[in-house]
């Protein structure tokens, strides 16, 4: 029993790691329903090396490429996100 609660308590220090890309994630979505009022769901959006990535339907990335002007302001509030590609 002793084995299994050390190993929960080693992997919560990897919980702490993927909080912030959640966050980032969440944060984006957020402003893409602001800005554009299109709703994206968090399995469609993906965070990589400061790179965010929309996994959806062609209409909804085509809505979101003519619209990424107004989505870039998003990069000035968000250091932690450097570029959005579509997938």
């Amino acid at each position: 029993m002793a084995d299994f609660t050390q190993i929960a308590e080693y992997l919560k220090r990897f919980q702490k790691i993927n909080q912030p890309n959640k966050t980032l994630k969440q944060n984006f979505i957020f402003y893409v329903k602001k800005i554009t009022g299109i709703i994206l769901l968090e399995k469609e959006v993906e965070t990589q090396n400061k790179i965010l990535y929309i996994k959806t339907d062609s209409v909804t990335k085509n809505e979101l490429f003519y619209k990424k002007n107004k989505l870039e302001s998003f990069f000035k509030e968000n250091p932690g996100c450097n570029e959005i590609l579509f997938k």
